[in-house]
């Protein structure tokens, strides 16, 4: 029943640190996107929207691994 836990226990850290590389990710390009609004600086408005591709697929990784989770956690009825 430990192995259990710290599987799961391994899960949520795993899932805790996409999110955390995630969320800092995000706070960047609105950071930059902010700093190109403001400076009418259509190059760094391009790099902001080429690194939303990165921050999708970290979307779809989270929601991959909360299914792990969910699946790999939920009771089974005897």
């Amino acid at each position: 029943m430990a192995r259990v836990h710290r599987h799961f226990e391994d899960e949520l850290d795993t899932l805790r640190s996409m999110l955390i590389r995630m969320g800092s990710l995000v706070d960047e390009q609105i950071e930059t996107a902010i700093q190109a609004l403001r400076e009418s600086n259509e190059e760094l408005a391009s790099y902001v929207i080429e690194r939303e591709e990165r921050v999708n697929e970290l979307d779809l990784a989270v929601e991959g691994q909360c299914q792990r989770i969910f699946a790999t956690a939920q009771p089974v009825a005897v």
